[in-house]
């Protein structure tokens, strides 16, 4: 499952927008209360890019939407997002190494930059960025990551990648699995670099949608520190197990902190985890 974790989160940005407009015409919205875990091997993410639909000061609760839609006999089930809460990082706040990405692949269209680090800590002193400063991550039990994409190995406990188009740097994801107990959960931070693309006429968006999944609860909730977060309960069925995902904006930064539950006994103890976790960030 850690394998496709990491191969997921990375495609998360990366489909054409185009495979979601016959979808829009089909998404319905949906709530109801219950369960969650992610079977990975099978789950597909996708980027979606939605027109902003609130000022990034006056995001609101309402930035997650929920869809379900049958298509070719599937039903599928996910939700997207705005992207109005981004925060354009400037180029020269980055490290000199980042910066002289741009130069190395001056003549590529798109290129990504795979890196692994062994902490979050030290991800963020080759980005020179500070992300943020979680309690969870100072000292924490690093869970591995090992997969593949396009044939190229990925392992390490902090997985960075840098994508640059026309020779630029425009968007930078951090993602690691941690377990410090009484808490674990996998986080993804994505930075986004300069300003908007030439062609880009919407705030980058994202999104999540499956066909073994289905969306069983979803809640707005206030963090400790006031940081608004849409959290979304994802079950896969057969298993009795699932995952809740976090969704946030924190200074600019979009992030996604995701933890599971093995089965309906441990799903509120989990729930009752990820919000004290939530509660730390700031």
């Amino acid at each position: 499952m850690k394998e496709d974790s990491g191969r997921i989160l990375e495609a998360m940005d990366h489909l054409d927008p185009a495979l979601i407009e016959d979808m829009d015409g089909q998404a319905t919205a949906k709530r109801r209360p219950a369960p969650v875990r992610v079977l990975l091997a099978a789950a597909c993410i996708c980027a979606l890019l939605v027109t902003a639909a609130v000022a990034a000061e006056a995001l609101g609760f309402d930035f997650v939407k929920i869809f379900s839609f049958e298509k070719e006999g599937k039903q599928v089930e996910g939700y997207r997002a705005d992207g109005s809460g981004i925060v354009y990082i400037p180029l020269k706040d980055l490290s000199p190494e980042v910066q002289a990405l741009e130069g190395q692949y001056a003549d590529e269209y798109i290129h990504t930059e795979r890196l692994s680090f062994d902490s979050w800590e030290e991800a963020e002193e080759y980005l020179g960025y500070e992300i943020v400063d979680h309690p969870v991550l100072r000292g924490a039990d690093y869970i591995r990551a090992n997969y593949s994409i396009d044939g190229v190995p990925v392992t390490g406990n902090c997985n960075v990648t840098i994508d640059l188009r026309g020779g630029e740097v425009f968007m930078i994801t951090v993602q690691s699995s941690v377990r410090k107990y009484p808490s674990s959960f996998t986080m993804t931070a994505t930075l986004y670099v300069g300003g908007p693309l030439p062609d880009q006429t919407e705030d980058p968006g994202f999104g999540y949608f499956s066909h073994v999944e289905t969306v069983e609860e979803q809640e707005d909730y206030l963090t400790a520190n006031n940081i608004e977060t849409v959290i979304v309960c994802m079950e896969h069925g057969d298993m009795g197990n699932g995952t809740y995902h976090a969704n946030f904006f924190l200074r600019g930064i979009r992030f996604s902190v995701r933890a599971g539950f093995p089965n309906p006994e441990r799903q509120q103890s989990a729930l009752s985890k990820l919000k004290q976790d939530l509660d730390a960030f700031e």
